[in-house]
């Protein structure tokens, strides 16, 4: 047998022996390949061809009827190239994945026994000396950056870093709010545990209170008004995230002058914005005044009320509910205050039976405040006692 290199070649010789077991010379002898590796020519010259392998008695040498057969192994050529499989990988932040680099001679045959050198050229994440590869935790793709290296020829590997699994959902908005009868849209957004969006994530929506959700997370409010605290829920893989519903409370309020009052819980909404005009006034206990909105525009405060004129009948959505259980009001001591209506529904009073006094001056009725337009109004107005300092 002979071991041969691609592209290579090597010198067969035949020698006939008679049945003595001694040399006959001059024997003409007829060479030929019988199952592949390369040709040979009427001298006993082997020519490897393209393909490495093993070629077990493939030349066979003839004379005067006589056979004898020899073995080749093809052996792959110098290193001419160097393949790094996948050529592109889809890893999850923070996770591992596999390269493996394979060298080729310049007829594809593979060489073994390479010592391959591992490398992150642009970003992506690390590798080891195996090839082992550990994914960033920030996704995004890195094209050509993995390189292995070997008799001074290179292979280059592509990676996408890919969200992990998930680990957290978020809900917006947190709250959300809708009148009733109306829609509110929540979304869901899943993250990995390093904070990477996951996408194509199906959810499962459900909801606790307030009205009703598709499987879209779309909620149409129903019922009472309220703050429904975690009743939105969206689930994915066993992890949950809730946020709260606000179904808005409406008060209806009449067109005319009179005092309005919203017992709701607000986070800080312009009163312009709510009752839809400026002519606007609230009680200053400290000034022993009227203080203006077009002079000092203020927001609506649950419990607090304020003079209005208003130009048409007018329903009002609030973001909020009306506060559950008792209400508490610190009020000053030996002053007067005007106090919104606490109650869940509208009070009415007849502004004309309505007086009050500024600065111990005569006693006006309301309606002179601004404006006299008839109308009802919603409020208490008390005198504390020196000896009391809240009411409830």
């Amino acid at each position: 047998s002979a071991t041969v290199e691609v592209g290579g070649t090597k010198q067969f010789v035949a020698t006939a022996y008679d049945s003595s077991n001694k040399e006959i010379v001059g024997v003409t002898f007829a060479w030929s390949v019988l199952t592949g590796g390369g040709s040979i020519d009427a001298t006993g010259v082997f020519t490897a061809g393209q393909s490495a392998g093993s070629f077990p008695d493939t030349i066979r040498a003839m004379a005067d009827g006589k056979i004898d057969t020899a073995s080749v192994e093809v052996t792959p050529g110098p290193l001419k190239s160097l393949a790094v499989a996948p050529s592109t990988a889809t890893v999850a932040a923070g996770k591992l994945a596999k390269f493996v680099a394979t060298g080729y001679d310049q007829y594809g045959n593979e060489v073994q026994g390479l010592d391959v050198h591992w490398d992150v050229l642009n970003g992506g994440g690390t590798i080891d000396a195996a090839g082992n590869f550990t994914a960033q935790t920030n996704v995004g793709e890195f094209s050509r950056t993995v390189q292995a290296m070997a008799e001074g020829i290179k292979g280059l590997a592509s990676v996408k870093v890919v969200p992990a699994g998930i680990a957290s959902i978020q809900l917006s908005p947190d709250p959300g709010a809708a009148n009733i009868g109306e829609t509110v849209q929540f979304t869901a957004t899943a993250e990995d545990q390093y904070g990477n969006e996951v996408t194509g994530v199906q959810f499962e929506w459900s909801l606790a209170a307030g009205g009703t959700i598709d499987g879209n997370g779309l909620v149409q409010a129903a019922g009472t008004a309220g703050a429904f605290t975690g009743a939105v829920t969206a689930t994915s893989d066993s992890v949950s995230a809730s946020a709260t519903l606000i179904v808005n409370a409406r008060y209806s309020y009449r067109a005319g002058k009179q005092i309005v009052a919203v017992p709701t819980q607000l986070p800080g909404v312009d009163a312009a914005t709510v009752f839809g005009t400026q002519k606007l006034a609230k009680w200053d206990p400290a000034a022993g005044a009227f203080s203006m909105y077009a002079a000092a525009p203020f927001n609506v405060t649950a419990g607090e009320a304020y003079v209005a004129n208003l130009p048409a009948a007018k329903d009002v959505q609030v973001p909020g509910a009306p506060p559950p259980g008792e209400v508490s009001l610190d009020l000053s001591a030996g002053t007067w205050h005007l106090i919104g209506n606490p109650f869940g529904v509208p009070l009415e009073w007849d502004v004309d039976a309505i007086r009050y006094q500024q600065n111990r001056g005569p006693w006006s009725q309301l309606r002179n405040v601004i404006g006299t337009q008839n109308r009802p109004v919603e409020f208490y107005v008390w005198k504390l006692s020196p000896m009391d300092s809240s009411y409830r």
